[in-house]
């Protein structure tokens, strides 16, 4: 068989591979999901199961092309980390895994990769959020906690398939990363 030929991590699968019994999963169900992710690990990938390969100690670098298939993870190699990756379907991940190549398509090359929407997010941080941390100077970042995923599904929505350049967060005196991943989950 088959091995991978790069460092290949794997997203969570559909059952917990330890508690589907006690989870009340069907044996069979179980058994499937099982299989196919004995099938990766003898490829040789990580035994990761997980959607955020990111905080993993093997997680990509600035300018590594990667491929992942993983909405949230996807968002936050591109962009908190820099990594370059499309969203790709299940089993091309693999492929390319294997072979050790991705694509030169999209926002793996730097032509791509150029903003098609800028948003400006200075006022309401100004008008909104800043004065509210201000008031709580023991703010340790908590209360920032829904404005992440609020501003990440605005954005998100109103880029339209876009690559953003986000202007205005740069005020916020905490953003921790939980908050990163929340705003590209």
């Amino acid at each position: 068989g088959g091995k991978v030929s790069v460092p290949t991590t794997l997203n969570s699968q559909s059952v917990d591979r330890r508690r589907w019994e006690m989870l009340g999963v069907d044996e069979k169900l179980a058994a499937n999901a099982n299989a196919v992710g004995d099938a990766y690990l003898s490829l040789g990938c990580e035994m990761s199961f997980t959607c955020a390969p990111y905080l993993l100690p093997s997680a990509p670098r600035l300018g590594d092309q990667i491929m992942w298939g993983e909405s949230n993870a996807v968002v936050y190699s591109n962009s908190v980390i820099g990594a370059r990756t499309e969203k790709y379907a299940d089993y091309f991940d693999i492929c390319a895994a294997i072979v050790g190549l991705v694509p030169e398509i999209g926002v793996h090359l730097d032509s791509q990769r150029q903003p098609g929407i800028i948003i400006d997010t200075t006022k309401l941080i100004e008008k909104h959020i800043l004065p509210s941390i201000v008031e709580d100077s023991s703010d340790d970042g908590t209360e920032l906690e829904s404005l992440f995923p609020l501003l990440g599904w605005t954005i998100g929505n109103l880029s339209s398939g876009k690559i953003p350049l986000i202007l205005g967060m740069d005020l916020l005196p905490i953003v921790s990363g939980d908050n990163l991943k929340s705003f590209c989950a």
